[in-house]
Order: C-alpha cells, then sequence, then structure tokens
C-alpha cells in the first residue's frame, strides 16, 4: 500500500480553519495536522459538514470521554482551562462511499514552555455519519468555543491509498 499525498494547505496568516480543499475519493486516508496559536483545540470537520454526525470517545492523557452528536471530530488534548500553543495529530480514516466513516487519531500537545510541564496527549475513535458520500475534504478547526485562531505556518496534509 502506497500512500499518494492528495493535499498540503499551510497557512500564510492567522485563520480558525485549515481547509484540505477538494480531494480524490479514496478508501483510505491520513491526514497530520500541525498547529501554533493560543487558545486553540484542534478537532476537524469532514466534507464542511458542521451537523450533529459526528461522535468520540477519547482518550485524554488517561481519562476517557464519550462525545455524541457532536458538530465535530473532537479529539483535541486540553486541560482545565488552558488551551495548548502547539499540537501534532495524526489520524486515519476509513473511508467507504456506503457506510460511516471511522478513524483514529493520535495528537500531543503543548500548553506550557520548559521542561516542567509535560506535553498532553489525546487517543481519539471517530465515527462520521455520512453514508451516501466519500470523505473528500478535511477541515481542521480551532473549536468554536474558544477564540483563538491558527497562527500562520500551521498545516494540514491528507494523504489516500485504495
Amino acid at each position: 500500500m502506497a500512500w499518494e499525498m492528495l493535499s498540503s494547505t499551510i497557512l500564510d496568516a492567522t485563520s480558525d480553519t485549515i481547509d484540505s480543499g477538494t480531494i480524490d475519493e479514496k478508501k483510505s486516508l491520513m491526514f497530520q495536522c500541525f498547529t501554533l496559536g493560543a487558545n486553540t483545540e484542534l478537532q476537524f470537520q469532514f466534507n464542511s459538514d458542521t451537523g450533529a454526525d459526528y461522535c468520540s470517545l477519547r482518550d485524554n492523557d488517561g481519562s476517557a470521554s464519550g462525545f455524541t452528536n457532536q458538530n465535530n471530530v473532537k479529539v483535541n488534548a486540553t486541560g482545565g482551562a488552558a488551551s495548548y500553543t502547539q499540537a501534532y495529530c495524526q489520524g486515519f480514516l476509513f473511508n467507504l462511499e456506503d457506510n460511516a466513516k471511522i478513524l483514529t487519531t493520535y495528537m500531543a500537545a503543548k500548553e506550557a514552555t520548559g521542561a516542567g510541564t509535560p506535553p498532553r496527549r489525546a487517543i481519539a475513535v471517530s465515527k462520521y455519519i455520512e453514508l451516501s458520500n466519500y470523505v473528500t475534504s478535511i477541515q481542521a478547526i480551532a473549536h468554536a468555543d474558544n477564540t483563538g485562531d491558527f497562527a500562520a505556518d500551521s498545516y494540514l496534509r491528507v494523504y489516500g491509498t485504495d
């Protein structure tokens, strides 16, 4: 199985969304996202769908939480009222046209500088209930509950394979 790069988007200014643009229909997608910026919580939407079509089970630093009927895939590693300033996430999505899309994500996030504060981590499994179309675009969002934007040089890369 060889991964083909389908999209690479790098922000040249601040934004609350990084959009892959339209990508080819592939049965398996892998995405990598690196973000900079204060008061952000990296989450994802597919095909610009903002409906309550997502659910996730996330292990955030050893504490599991379930999220149902959400308007995004909740994968972020956060702690209390603090939001991270740097994050890296890698995800794998099984993308059959006539089935719910299932995915796994792995994330590391930095909330403070120096060696006195360890990074945070989150592992999530999620489902997107679109049953009639392939995922043909991915949006990394800075989460609507926060006021921050992703900084320039934040990026989203998407790869696909059949």
